[in-house]
């Protein structure tokens, strides 16, 4: 017997209260917006490996094996700090000074954002996620394998759309030009093929480099869409429904309704049949 209690099943995705969505579109970039697009995954790349070389590291060196080798005679090294996202943004060695040749030329919060990056990866390898679940080692990327940065704030009024003027052979309206505004990159240009719904803004942008091309997929938030708050239900014995699956019905419920068994397969099996 199972026992079904009535909860609400769909809740929106929310963040900090907020409704959002991520609207994906294709950008096509000039020449020059393609060598800096490419500059600055192969900078944030290096990036990501340094952090994580220093962070496994620190791994390693605080980690010790006590049933390997005999106990007296083995040195204990000096336990370290962990590296964390804030203290490796304050390292003089991350500073611009030392490392001008990877900041050169990248927005800061996109190097951020690299970096919180690593820290995400490097805390579900070691520590879980809110389940306790441990992903694998994270791996040091390749500039092949680097192929995403995030934009994690934009300006409200970065995307430009102009009508068409231009119209089809049949007298149909084509799609409209678009151009978002990047920060150090510039204008780029954007197939706009659905318009962003009313009332959302863009909040942030994830660029990605794909086999076919560019693409960047925006953030979109709606302030004005007001909490959702589902109704607490108290479960009782009228408000519950007890299920018992079987094998002649599908389910029977406590309160006489049955299920029977759909039997795809037996009736289509004509239909497979000749067509084989």
């Amino acid at each position: 017997m199972v026992i079904i209690e009535l909860k609400e099943v769909m809740e929106l995705k929310r963040s900090k209260d907020r409704f959002k969505l991520n609207y994906q579109y294709r950008i096509v970039p000039e020449k020059q917006q393609v060598y800096q697009l490419n500059n600055w995954l192969y900078k944030l790349c290096r990036i990501h490996n340094l952090m994580l070389e220093e962070r496994f590291n620190w791994w390693e060196c605080n980690r010790h094996p006590v049933n390997a080798c005999p106990v007296f005679v083995t040195h204990l090294p000096e336990l370290k700090d962990q590296p964390t996202y804030y203290s490796q943004k304050r390292a003089t060695h991350w500073s611009r000074e030392a490392c001008k040749h990877l900041y050169d030329g990248v927005h800061s919060q996109v190097i951020q954002e690299a970096t919180k990056r690593v820290e995400d990866t490097f805390n579900r390898f070691v520590a879980g996620d809110s389940n306790g679940k441990r992903s694998g080692k994270p791996r040091f990327k390749s500039v092949r394998r680097y192929r995403t940065f995030s934009i994690p704030q934009l300006k409200p009024d970065c995307l430009t759309v102009t009508p068409n003027p231009h119209r089809r052979k049949n007298g149909g309206t084509r799609r409209d030009i678009a151009y978002i505004n990047l920060p150090k990159i510039g204008q780029v240009k954007l197939i706009y093929h659905r318009p962003i719904p009313e009332g959302f803004t863009i909040k942030a942008a994830l660029v990605s480099r794909r086999a076919d091309g560019w693409y960047i997929c925006l953030t979109l938030e709606d302030k004005t869409v007001p909490m959702l708050k589902p109704p607490k239900i108290e479960v009782t014995q009228e408000n519950s429904l007890g299920l018992d699956v079987g094998l002649e019905k599908f389910w029977t419920a406590s309160d006489g309704e049955v299920e029977p068994i759909q039997q795809h397969y037996r009736k289509s099996e004509l239909k497979l049949v000749s067509q084989w």
